[in-house]
């Protein structure tokens, strides 16, 4: 596990520093162009920050330090190895604004060694042709793929007033961060998940909390979905942060106004 992707196999490679023709893949290097090296952006070719220009495509570019922090740029399959992928993560860039959800999602998921979402390969194209390096194993998000510590727990049953059984495996399988008592508790190899956001342990959680949730899991590329896109990838594709089964099923549920163990009725 690195920086919360498994590159499967061993087809994750370094970027080629030697030069030749090697570059981005298109779909990364249209997400670089239109968040960071758009006309008057930090990192266009007129005066680049750092002397950075994001808009060559050159992947020996970005296998060079930063020259901030003597980070790698890209170390392919490495999220915690790469000032890209860490500045980008913390909302430090772009600068001034937010990326793209979608965008964000796919840029960290390359990185972390993931396939993208068009086919093109993981890593390289070399003369316009795509070369598959792999693609990333799922990363779940649940409460077992998470939570190194003791988590909170869920109040799930066939009682009144209790989350019924069926959604409270959901939830464990999806919405681990809400269960870590701590940033501790988080495993730190899952890079971007956050712990204990607001609680969703109890019937009334849910409850008091649907307007906000509901559209946030229906809409699952939204601006902020639930669960986020990076890092949760359970089938292993990158912009499926939750399999559709569990997202139909929580649905269903708060459509019904989260009804109770006793009286909820799976459609």
């Amino acid at each position: 596990m690195v920086g919360g992707l498994a590159a499967a196999g061993c087809g994750v490679e370094k970027l080629d520093d030697t030069g030749g023709d090697q570059q981005v893949p298109t779909e990364i290097q249209r997400i670089f162009e239109e968040s960071c090296g758009f006309a008057g952006g930090c990192h266009s070719d007129q005066g680049p920050a750092l002397g950075l220009n994001l808009t060559t495509g050159s992947l020996a570019a970005l296998s060079a330090p930063s020259p901030k922090t003597g980070v790698p740029l890209v170390d392919i399959g490495n999220v915690d190895n790469s000032e890209i992928a860490l500045q980008v993560m913390s909302g430090a860039m772009p600068l001034g604004t937010m990326m793209d959800p979608v965008d964000r999602a796919i840029l960290i998921g390359w990185i972390g060694g993931a396939e993208l979402p068009s086919g093109e390969g993981g890593n390289v194209t070399d003369g316009g042709d795509a070369t598959d390096t792999g693609t990333a194993a799922g990363q779940g998000c649940g409460i077992d793929d998470l939570v190194t510590g003791t988590p909170l727990t869920i109040d799930a049953g066939m009682g009144a007033g209790q989350i019924p059984p069926d959604i409270g495996e959901a939830i464990a399988a999806n919405c681990g961060c809400h269960f870590a008592a701590s940033q501790d508790d988080i495993d730190p190899a899952v890079t971007g998940a956050l712990a204990n956001a607001f609680a969703l342990g109890t019937l009334a959680d849910w409850q008091g909390a649907l307007t906000t949730i509901q559209p946030k899991v229906e809409q699952a590329m939204g601006t902020t979905p639930m669960p986020p896109l990076f890092p949760c990838m359970p089938t292993g594709e990158m912009l499926v942060s939750i399999t559709p089964e569990d997202q139909m099923l929580l649905l269903d549920w708060m459509d019904a106004d989260a009804p109770d163990g006793a009286t909820w009725a799976p459609q």
